[in-house]
C-alpha cells in the first residue's frame, strides 16, 4: 500500500463534458475532499450529480464552500442519493423541523461531549449518507473529525483480519424518551457500492461481541476503537457558515469537536439518506 505524498494532498481536478467546471481538490492524506464551482441552490444536471457522486464515493466526505440553500433545496439535493430517512426519536438536544420531516435542526448553545461514531449503527440499516448545511458557527469553532475506516481495516495484519471477519457485534442506544434500540452486525462490513471491507464498530455505541460478555470483549474493541481513530486516519473539518458537508455513513466515523471557550449557538440542518442491512 502507497500512502499519498504531499503532492497528493492537494491534487486537484477538473471535469471536463457534462460535469462542466466543477474543481475539486483532495483535503487530506487520508480522506475529505472540497468542491468549487457548484451551485447546489439549483437543480444538477446528470453530470454534475454523478461527479460528485464518484467524489463521494472516493473521498468519502466532500464539502461545498460558500452555499446560501434553503430547507427544500437541501431536501432536494438529498433525494438525488436516495430516499430520506426520517426517525423522530432523538438522542441529544437535536430535534426535526415541524413542516420539514426528515430536516434535523441539529446544535444549540451546549458543548458536545462525543465518542467517536457511526451515526445510526444500532439501528437494522443504519443511514449510509449525511448531509449537514451550516447556518450559524459558533466565533470559537466548531470542528467535525472524520476517521477512514477502509484504510483502518487495511492497514490490519492479515491475522487479526482473519479473526475479525467472522465476528459481529451488538450496538445499542438508549433515547430520550427512554425507548432503547439494538442490532448485530457485522465488525467487517463490505460496502455495498465499491465491495471493499472497512471496520463497522464505535465506541459510542458499540456494546460487545456477539456470544461474547462485555467484560470478553472489551481488551478487542479498545484495541479496535484505538486503532481506527489513529491521527493519520483522519481528517479535521472546521465549519465556516454557507458549508455544506457530505459523508458517507458505512466507511467513516466522526466526532464533533466543540470549544469549550464559549457557548455561543450553532445551528444546521441535517438530513440523512436511508441505507441496508449491513454485510
Amino acid at each position: 500500500m502507497r500512502w499519498p505524498d504531499e503532492k497528493d494532498w492537494k491534487m486537484v481536478s477538473r471535469a471536463n463534458g457534462d460535469g462542466g467546471g466543477v474543481r475539486i481538490e483532495r483535503a487530506s492524506a487520508a480522506l475529505g475532499a472540497y468542491i468549487y464551482d457548484v451551485d447546489l441552490s439549483g437543480p444538477l444536471d446528470d453530470g454534475a450529480f454523478g461527479l460528485i457522486s464518484h467524489a463521494l464515493r472516493d473521498h468519502q466526505m466532500i464539502c461545498f464552500r460558500d452555499q446560501d440553500i434553503t430547507v427544500e433545496q437541501q431536501i432536494a439535493f438529498t433525494r438525488r442519493f436516495g430516499e430520506i430517512l426520517i426517525d423522530d426519536r432523538v438522542l441529544v438536544l437535536d430535534r426535526y423541523m415541524k413542516d420539514h420531516p426528515g430536516v434535523m435542526l441539529a446544535g444549540g448553545a451546549t458543548v458536545d461531549v462525543q465518542l467517536w461514531h457511526i451515526d445510526d449503527s444500532y439501528s437494522r440499516c443504519p443511514l449510509s449518507v449525511a448531509i449537514m448545511a451550516a447556518k450559524e458557527i459558533s466565533e470559537f469553532g466548531d470542528d467535525q473529525q472524520f476517521s477512514n475506516q477502509h484504510t483502518a481495516y487495511d492497514l490490519l495484519s492479515d491475522g487479526m483480519k482473519r479473526l475479525l471477519d467472522p465476528l459481529r457485534a451488538v450496538h445499542r442506544v438508549a433515547f430520550k424518551n427512554g425507548e432503547t434500540e439494538e442490532h448485530v452486525h457485522p465488525v467487517i462490513r463490505i460496502h455495498p457500492a465499491t465491495g471493499r471491507k472497512c471496520l463497522f464498530v464505535n465506541s459510542q455505541y458499540t456494546c460487545r461481541f456477539d456470544g461474547m460478555t462485555e467484560a470478553e470483549s472489551q481488551p478487542l474493541l479498545a484495541f479496535l476503537y484505538q486503532h481506527c481513530s489513529q491521527q493519520f486516519l483522519t481528517h479535521r473539518h472546521c465549519w465556516k457558515p454557507g458549508d455544506v458537508l457530505i459523508w458517507d455513513n458505512i466507511n467513516t466515523q466522526h466526532l464533533v469537536v466543540s470549544s469549550p471557550l464559549g457557548r455561543q449557538p450553532r445551528w444546521w440542518h441535517r438530513t440523512s439518506v436511508a441505507g441496508t442491512a449491513p454485510a
